[in-house]
C-alpha cells in the first residue's frame, strides 16, 4: 500500500519538474538571436532532414535572413547563412578565426555565449518558453 501511494505521489509531482529540453531548432534560434542581436520572438524555425533552419524578417527594411545550424559537439553551435542575392548557402562559421557560439542548459533556460578567442562578443540567457 505504501508503495502504491508513493508511486501515485511521484506521478502527481513529476510533471512540475519534468521540463523538456529545447529542440535543436530552438537552440539554433537562440544562437542566431545572440549572434545577430535579435529578439528570439521574431525568429521562426523548422527542421528539415534533421537540420534546423531559422529565419527572421529584419524590421528595419523587411529583408529576410535565413540560417541553418549544426552541433559538432555538445554545447557548441555552428551556423551558416543564406545569401539572399543568390539564394545559395554560405559557408559554415567553423574556421579558426570565426566566433564560436556555446550554450549551456539550466533547469528552465539556456545561456548562449558567442566568443572570439577568449573575448565574449555576446551573452544572453533565454527561457525555454522564449525559444519556442
Amino acid at each position: 500500500m505504501k508503495k502504491a501511494i508513493a508511486a501515485a505521489l511521484t506521478f502527481l509531482v513529476l510533471p512540475a519538474y519534468a521540463v523538456a529540453e529545447p529542440t535543436n531548432v530552438e537552440l539554433c534560434k537562440g544562437a542566431i538571436a545572440v549572434s545577430m542581436m535579435k529578439d528570439p520572438s521574431i525568429i521562426e524555425g523548422q527542421s528539415y532532414e534533421g537540420t534546423p533552419y531559422v529565419s527572421y524578417i529584419r524590421p528595419a527594411d523587411g529583408s529576410k535572413w535565413e540560417f541553418k545550424c549544426k552541433f559538432p559537439e555538445k554545447g557548441l553551435i555552428v551556423w551558416a547563412g543564406k545569401d539572399s542575392a543568390t539564394g545559395n548557402w554560405g559557408r559554415w562559421r567553423d574556421r579558426r578565426l570565426d566566433s564560436r557560439i556555446f550554450y549551456s542548459l539550466s533547469s528552465d533556460s539556456v545561456e548562449f555565449r558567442e566568443k572570439m578567442g577568449s573575448t565574449v562578443m555576446g551573452s544572453e540567457a533565454f527561457s525555454f518558453e522564449a525559444l519556442q
